[in-house]
């Protein structure tokens, strides 16, 4: 009897509504959209990918379907039209639950941070705004760490409030600390084609940017090329593990999950050059520009921070 009542008290607990939870929007299908509550119907917005509470309100029309994410990995999905206190939706806990998991806490995390949409450019600033003193070349891209070998170019590209500095890019062989190549240049980029010509697979090389304004060395970045195929063995395993635990999400969500993914391989550089591939397939996303950006440039103020 009491086995019974306790069964009873345990699913009458995971029926309640859960308004103290945070959810993860990851799949948007039709004009889904959401309202404060059941009463303010007049300020209704389209749904985007960010956080909802349990008090917030889906309304969905025909042929629509949403689909959320809790921290703990629950998975709550409509596809009927209505209207839905995101609060009160029965979500179920996937069997195979270690990725959606950190699927879902990654998405819930990701968007407080982020509840809002912010430019790149104030991202910038906030970056810069880091730095004190003189204002400091900061390099952007590529990260330290591996770069996939098939690569048929690697983008060099840092950041200067100067506007009048020429710049020299340095890469040299981190074991013999030789100069493997120069160019000089007054952008803040320069895009080395069949990198393979100067660095070989599995080598370690470092490279630094120098202005005419200091010739001081301020920082550099490993650079590694990666073993032949690393980059594509890498995120097929990704996608794959999704697909199997998680299918049927929107390509944004997707995007972001691989991305991080990638960065705790310590493939910071795959990350992005991931989602660069994503922006070509997408070009008239606002939506994923901004959230990869926001992904990057949290990175680069981590940098800046450590």
């Amino acid at each position: 009897m009491k086995i019974k009542l306790l069964l009873t008290v345990l699913v009458l607990i995971n029926l309640l509504p859960v308004y103290g939870q945070e959810f993860a929007v990851v799949l948007i299908n039709g004009a889904v959209k959401v309202s404060s509550n059941k009463q303010d119907t007049k300020s209704l917005k389209s749904l985007i990918y960010g956080p909802l509470n349990g008090k917030d309100v889906l309304h969905l029309p025909k042929n629509a379907q949403v689909k959320l994410v809790k921290a703990d990995g629950s998975v709550c999905e409509i596809a009927k039209e209505g209207v839905y206190e995101v609060g009160s939706l029965l979500c179920s806990k996937a069997d195979k639950s270690s990725l959606v998991e950190k699927f879902g806490n990654y998405f819930v995390s990701f968007f407080e941070v982020h509840p809002s949409s912010e430019s790149k450019e104030n991202y910038k600033n906030s970056i810069y705004a880091i730095s004190r003193g003189e204002p400091s070349i900061v390099l952007e891209f590529p990260f330290s760490g591996v770069y996939p070998s098939e690569a048929d170019s690697i983008e060099f590209s840092w950041a200067h409030a100067c506007d009048t500095c020429q710049y020299q890019l340095n890469v040299y062989s981190e074991t013999s600390k030789t100069l493997i190549f120069q160019k000089n240049t007054r952008q803040k980029k320069f895009i080395l084609l069949n990198p393979k010509k100067y660095l070989k697979v599995g080598m370690s090389y470092y490279w630094n940017v120098v202005s005419d304004s200091t010739r001081e060395v301020e920082s550099s970045n490993r650079l590694i090329l990666s073993a032949k195929g690393d980059y594509l063995k890498t995120l097929n395993g990704i996608q794959n593990d999704i697909k199997s635990s998680l299918p049927k999400i929107s390509y944004v969500p997707k995007t972001l999950f691989i991305m991080n993914e990638l960065k705790t391989m310590d493939r910071m550089n795959y990350a992005l050059l991931y989602s660069n591939h994503v922006k070509l397939l997408y070009p008239k996303d606002k939506n994923l520009v901004n959230l990869t950006d926001r992904f990057y440039f949290d990175e680069l103020k981590q940098k800046l921070a450590d």
